[in-house]
């Protein structure tokens, strides 16, 4: 058993169990133009304690991801008052269903089909480093516009689900069995929370590799805004999410292939006016993806003249 530990910005991450048997290297590798569609579900619930909770129906979605600059040519973002260097791609929405109702984005006056046109042309940004840690996650367009401020707020907390996904992976290679936590500060609607994660790695073969994990969310006693009265600011006395699942990753890629998890949370306020309400919430996720370009573009052609039956090679094809 070995530990290391290493910081990530604000984050920290701890390999507290490096595995047994034989080791292998978990990184994000993606290429420009690697292309690959995620089918993902969600179900939950949310009240306040002590009422019936409101049910969400089951939503769906079918989204397709390209690679826009790869992991052999990161993009550059300012982060935290540095810059990181990630994988980023371009993530767009194709078709979205809410229980009975279904629509595809592309696809009006199709049989059984709704259009929604404000979801026509929907775009986000996403930026991921090659611990699989997600750097940023932006909405780019929303009906091939630049979204306003309104529905930019609305669609950030349905990201924020994706950004908070506790998935990172280590820098030295681990075996079966092999445990690393990672410690993260994170801001939840303007209060500042703390989430713990340990992830395992269950077993892998040449091709793949199934993690579980389980985190815990919480927040101090702070001032915060109304969570249903934004406009005026109430007391968060006590914030607790917990959230377990399991993720199978493409060892090549990093894509998750499946992932399957779930999440819990209890919120207790207090108003201006003195009155203390508990939120409590669940959620069930599951996802699956589909690599579309399962190989590397061929490199572009060289402008050098090919070598004559003979002769030797150049330089950079020489042992």
């Amino acid at each position: 058993m070995a530990r290391e530990t290493v910081g990530l910005g604000e984050d920290l991450l701890e390999v507290q169990d490096t595995g047994q048997g034989d080791k292998i290297s978990l990184s994000l590798q993606r290429w420009r133009g690697l292309r690959y569609r995620v089918h993902a579900s969600s179900q939950g619930s949310f009240g306040m304690e002590g009422r019936r909770p409101i049910t969400a129906p089951p939503l769906r979605s079918v989204s397709l991801f390209e690679v826009l600059r790869g992991s052999a040519e990161p993009a550059e973002r300012k982060l935290d008052g540095g810059t990181v260097r990630c994988v980023e791609e371009l993530m767009t929405l194709e078709e979205v269903s809410v229980d009975a109702l279904s629509f595809k984005v592309s696809d009006a006056g199709s049989s059984g089909a709704q259009r929604v046109p404000w979801l026509d042309g929907t775009t986000f940004r996403a930026c991921t480093d090659e611990r699989a840690t997600m750097l940023a996650l932006e909405v780019e367009t929303v009906g091939h516009e630049p979204p306003t401020e309104e529905v930019r707020r609305q669609l950030d907390d349905v990201l924020d689900v994706y950004r908070r996904l506790p998935l990172v992976l280590p820098e030295q290679a681990v075996g079966v069995g092999a445990r690393w936590r990672l410690e993260q500060p994170l801001a939840i609607r303007g209060a500042k929370a703390h989430q713990s994660t340990e992830l395992t790695l269950q077993s892998f073969d040449d091709q793949r590799a199934r993690l579980r994990f389980k985190g815990r969310i919480t927040a101090p006693r702070q001032e915060v805004p109304h969570p249903e009265r934004p406009w005026e600011t109430a007391t968060l006395e006590r914030f607790r999410g917990d959230s377990q699942g399991e993720v199978v990753l493409d060892r090549l890629t990093g894509v998750f292939l499946s992932a399957h998890y779930t999440t819990t949370g209890a919120l207790s306020i207090t108003s201006e006016a003195g009155n203390r309400v508990t939120y409590v919430a669940t959620m069930t996720s599951t996802a699956r993806s589909e690599i579309l370009a399962a190989e590397p573009a061929p490199p572009a052609p060289s402008a050098l003249p090919a070598p004559s039956a003979g002769a030797a090679p150049a330089p950079s094809e020489q042992p």
